[in-house]
């Protein structure tokens, strides 16, 4: 529910994080809203960045397994990378699925629906930047 008020926009006075202000086509108008998608926003980036630490660590750690596995030193490119998405989908993502599935009761009650969907879709699109991360730390090693 938006709320207008007629007066100018002096600033950042009482600025709460949960309210986004839009400021009108002159600048004498602005309205607040009260969104809660920041810490939604803040859960999908944080699930982003961790499924891409996850990622490219699998990815080099399998790239450098290959010295000590004759199964992995078999594994071509492409089933290097599928590989590595199958394993870090298993690392990331086992148990905020839990906690949305089986795991419901044992949640903590301040953690939304929203807020879990966010970190799954983040640590989901976080792993396709893991691996190209990945392969760019082991084209710099290897070089």
């Amino acid at each position: 529910m938006p709320l207008a008020r007629h007066a100018p926009f002096k600033g950042n006075r009482l600025f709460p994080s949960a309210y986004f202000y839009f400021i009108g086509l002159r600048g004498r108008w602005w309205f607040g809203v009260q969104v809660d998608s920041l810490s939604t926003a803040s859960r999908f980036m944080a699930g982003f960045f961790f499924g891409a630490l996850v990622a490219a660590a699998v990815m080099v750690a399998l790239c450098n397994a290959g010295d000590f596995s004759p199964f992995v030193a078999k594994l071509h490119a492409l089933q290097q990378v599928i590989v590595t998405v199958l394993v870090s989908l298993v690392i990331v993502e086992t148990r905020p699925l839990a906690y949305k599935t089986i795991w419901r009761e044992r949640r903590c009650s301040f953690i939304l629906d929203e807020d879990l969907g966010a970190t799954i879709r983040g640590r989901t699109f976080g792993i396709p930047a893991g691996v190209i991360i990945g392969i760019l730390i082991q084209n710099y090693v290897i070089n």
